[in-house]
C-alpha cells in the first residue's frame, strides 16, 4: 500500500512519445454506400429574427415548427402556454442572450463543417445500429444549462458552450471545464452524449460498473468518430493522456489495493468519476475523473477479446460483470 500511496503524491517524469491519437483502433468500415437522412436546424435564427415583442401565436408557431424539439425541451406539444411565452419573451430581450447571437455568427457561421462531421458520425450510427432513427440535431441557446441534451430522436446543442475558453460569460465554470468550450469539442461531446442516452444502465452503484457506464459511451464516439484523437473523444490534455498510459499498471493497482472496485459507497467512488483539475489521492499530473479512462480502458480489452460482440450488443448489454471478466484486464 505504501508504495502505491508514494507513487500518486509524486509527480513522475514520463516521455511524450506514446500517442493519444488512433493507433489502437480497429479500421473504421467502408460507409460510403450508405445515404442517411439527417437534419439540423439552428433554432436561434428564426428565433431572433422575430420582435422582441413577438404575440404568443407568433412564438407558439415558431416553436411547433420544429416538434421535436418543442417536446424534448419545451416539453410542449401543439400548445405554448402563458407562462411559457413570458420566459421566451424575457430571454428574447435579454441584451446578453442578443450578445451570445452575435457571436454564435461570429464563431459558426451556419455551422456548416459541424454538420458534416455530426452526419458522417451518424452514418457509422446507421452501420453499427440499422434501422434505428438517426436523429435530428437542433441548435439553441440555454443560457448555460443544457451542454448538450440528447434523446432517441433529438440531440440539441447549446452553442453557447463552445466559443472558447476565454469567452467572457464563462466566469462561473472552473478552468478544466472551460478548457473544453471550443469549437473543436462541439463534435466529439455530442456524439458521447448520445453514446450515453443509448447505453442500457446497470443497477450496480459499484465504482467499476460506473467505469464501464461511462467508458461504454466514451468507445462509442471513437466508433463513430474513427479520426477523432482520444485527446478530443475523452477531452484530457495530451500530456493526461500520457501520464495515464505511461502508469496505467500502478493506476489499475491503486485501485485492486484498496479494494476500490466494488465499492458502493458513493462518497468514496465519485472522488474517481466525477470532473476535477485532477483525481484526489493522486498525482497533480493526474487528470480529472480518471474512472472514465479506466473504463474505456476495459472497455477496449473487452471488445478486443470478444471479436463477435457487436457495438450494438454492447450498449445493449446490463450485466457489467460481463464486461468486466470477459476485458481479462491485467495491464503490465
Amino acid at each position: 500500500m505504501k508504495q502505491i500511496v508514494n507513487f500518486f503524491l509524486i509527480a513522475l517524469p514520463f516521455s511524450a512519445f506514446f500517442a493519444s491519437c488512433t493507433s489502437d483502433r480497429e479500421k473504421a468500415p467502408d460507409v460510403s454506400g450508405i445515404q442517411i437522412d439527417f437534419t439540423t436546424h439552428n433554432i436561434n435564427e428564426p428565433f431572433f429574427r422575430l420582435s422582441e415583442n413577438a404575440t404568443l401565436p407568433e412564438l407558439e408557431k415558431l416553436f411547433t415548427g420544429y416538434p421535436m424539439f418543442a417536446k424534448y425541451y419545451l416539453g410542449m406539444e401543439n400548445k405554448l402556454d402563458s407562462n411559457l411565452y413570458a420566459e421566451f419573451l424575457t430571454f428574447r430581450k435579454d441584451a446578453k442572450v442578443q450578445e451570445l447571437y452575435e457571436e454564435q455568427k461570429k464563431v459558426f457561421s451556419g455551422f456548416e463543417p459541424y454538420t458534416e462531421a455530426l452526419k458522417k458520425a451518424f452514418t457509422f450510427y446507421r452501420y453499427y445500429f440499422p434501422g434505428k432513427v438517426i436523429p435530428e440535431v437542433d441548435y439553441f441557446f440555454t443560457s448555460y444549462i443544457y451542454e448538450i441534451l440528447a434523446v432517441d430522436s433529438m440531440v440539441l446543442i447549446s452553442p453557447e458552450f463552445f466559443f472558447g475558453s476565454n469567452y467572457k460569460y464563462l466566469g462561473q465554470f472552473y478552468d478544466y471545464q472551460r478548457r473544453r468550450f471550443s469549437p473543436e469539442y462541439l463534435v466529439p461531446k455530442t456524439i458521447y452524449e448520445y453514446g450515453l442516452s443509448q447505453e442500457k444502465e446497470f443497477t450496480s452503484k459499484t465504482l467499476v460498473a460506473s467505469m464501464i457506464y461511462f467508458g461504454r459511451a466514451y468507445f462509442f464516439t471513437s466508433k463513430l468518430l474513427p479520426d477523432e484523437p482520444d485527446s478530443l473523444v475523452i477531452g484530457y490534455k495530451q500530456k493526461q493522456l500520457d501520464w495515464c498510459a505511461k502508469n496505467e499498471t500502478k493506476i489499475w493497482g491503486f485501485f485492486n489495493e484498496r479494494n476500490l472496485l466494488f465499492d458502493e459507497t458513493q462518497f468514496r467512488t465519485r472522488i474517481y468519476v466525477t470532473d476535477g483539475p485532477h483525481t484526489n489521492e493522486m498525482a497533480k499530473d493526474s487528470p480529472g475523473r480518471i474512472g472514465h479512462w479506466v473504463g474505456l480502458q476495459l472497455v477496449k480489452n473487452y471488445m478486443k477479446n470478444n471479436k463477435d460482440v457487436t457495438l450494438k450488443q454492447l450498449m445493449a448489454e446490463r450485466d457489467f460483470m460481463k464486461i468486466f471478466n470477459g476485458a481479462r484486464y491485467k495491464p503490465r
